[in-house]
Formats: C-alpha cells, structure tokens, sequence
C-alpha cells in the first residue's frame, strides 16, 4: 500500500463507518457529460469559425482604410476633414485613413487571441471525449480558462477606455461655446 492508499475511517452520524480508499476525488465523466461536451465542441467550433470569417472582414477593412489613406483626397493628420452642413462647411476630428487602419489593424489583432483559445478548446475537448486522454482534457480547460481571462481582462480595459472617452468628450464640450 501506498501513502495515497490508505483507508480512512470516518464516523458518521448515523453511528456507520465509511471507508474511503482513496484522499484523491475522483472526478468522473459520465456518458452524458461526453455529450455536453461534444455539444459545447460543436457550438464552440461554430463561433470560432465565424470569428475567423470575422477577423477576414476586419483584415479587409484595414486593407480598404490603407488604399484609400494612399489616394490624393485623404487628408494628412492634422488636416482635418471638412464636411458640409446646412449651416457651411465645418472641421471635424483630424484623422487620416491610414490612421484608422492601423487602429483597426489593432483591434484585428487583438480580436485573433480569444477566437484562436476558443477554437483550441474546440479541437481539444472533442479529442479529449474521443480518446480519452487526460492530457487532451487539461489542455481544453487551459484554453477555455485563457480564452475567458483574455476575455475579461479585455473588458476591464474597455469599460476602462470608455469612462477615459466620457470624461473627455464632458472636457470638451465644456470648453465649447455655442
């Protein structure tokens, strides 16, 4: 007997005794927790798919945003771009089309990193159901676990970008006269 084999003795309090063979628990997958699992497999394959159809748009886009930041009529960085009203032309937020794309080039990188966890997951855990192998099931918890920490922290960030936007914009319209 090893020292993870020993039996202990518990005393119940219906005055029994129970004997336990192991201080390990013993996590078992049933059969159907194999079918949630395949389910949560197929539906997690399903959006990063759509995800990387997505991040295809957004790389296109940022193509798009380049090629048109090349042409003569882009306004340099602070330029300005003027737009018509019905009360005269007015200037509006300086920006340059090259700058929105690499903006949005970031957003596109960033956007990858979720979507490569959850189709990690995806792969994984399908294999892990099939085969059987622990190995296979950790990895997918892994994956699972980065692709919400990525997730969250992703958002802290941008609720913390949004109160730093509204402040700004209250900045500014104080400072405008009427």
């Amino acid at each position: 007997m090893t020292h993870y084999d020993f039996l202990i003795v518990i005393l119940a309090p219906s005055n029994k005794y129970i004997t336990m063979e192991n201080q390990e628990n013993n996590l078992q997958i049933t059969e159907s927790i194999k079918e949630s699992f395949f389910d949560i497999s197929k539906w997690a394959n399903f959006l990063s798919i759509l995800g990387y159809i997505m991040l295809c748009f957004m790389l296109l886009t940022t193509v798009g945003l380049f090629l048109s930041g090349l042409s003569d009529d882009a306004p340099m960085v602070g330029e300005g771009v003027v737009r018509s009203t019905s009360q005269g032309s007015s200037t509006t937020f300086p920006i340059n089309p090259i700058v929105m794309g690499i903006i949005y080039l970031g957003f596109t990188v960033v956007y990858y990193f979720p979507i490569r966890y959850l189709r990690g997951f995806a792969t994984q855990i399908k294999n892990a159901m099939l085969n059987g192998f622990q190995g296979d099931f950790e990895s997918a918890i892994k994956s699972l676990s980065s692709h919400y920490k990525f997730l969250g922290i992703m958002t802290i960030v941008s609720i913390a970008v949004g109160i730093i936007m509204f402040f700004i914009a209250i900045s500014f319209a104080a400072g405008m006269k009427v």
